[in-house]
């Protein structure tokens, strides 16, 4: 797997690239600020994000860290998508609150090619032996 450099800028953004940068702008609108780490993962059509962040992560320990991290991968799905057109469906996720680290797993959904359609015109009468 190759990691990608968020920090730089990069003249074709890949979706790993863009997904990361989605992350860092949700992070920042939720939290109030950037996290503390974001990087990006591609290898074929998996894309893992790693994010380092305390307060992402710093729950009520009777409340489950799941849904904010669901929340977050359907919102970078979104923006993905939004700038890119290209789908990402979301995977899994992991999260370890203690060390301030979550994982968002996506599989890229390559776009459908639209075949070429020949039309054919109907035949207006009724063949024989249709009845």
């Amino acid at each position: 797997m190759k990691q990608l450099e968020v920090s730089r800028s990069q003249p074709e953004d890949d979706l790993g690239s863009v997904a990361a940068r989605a992350l860092g702008s949700i992070h920042t609108a939720m939290y109030g600020g950037a996290p503390q780490a974001t990087r990006a993962w591609a290898d074929g059509n998996a894309i893992l994000l790693v994010v380092r962040s305390r307060a992402a992560l710093a729950t009520d320990p009777s409340e489950s860290s799941v849904g904010p991290l669901e929340a977050i991968q359907r919102m970078v799905s979104a923006i993905v998508y939004r700038h890119t057109g290209e789908t990402l469906r979301p995977g899994g996720r992991s999260a370890d609150p203690q060390r301030g680290i979550a994982v968002l797993a996506f599989e890229h959904v390559p776009r459908f090619t639209r075949a070429k359609v020949t039309l054919v015109a109907a035949p207006t009468q009724p063949s024989l032996g249709a009845c």
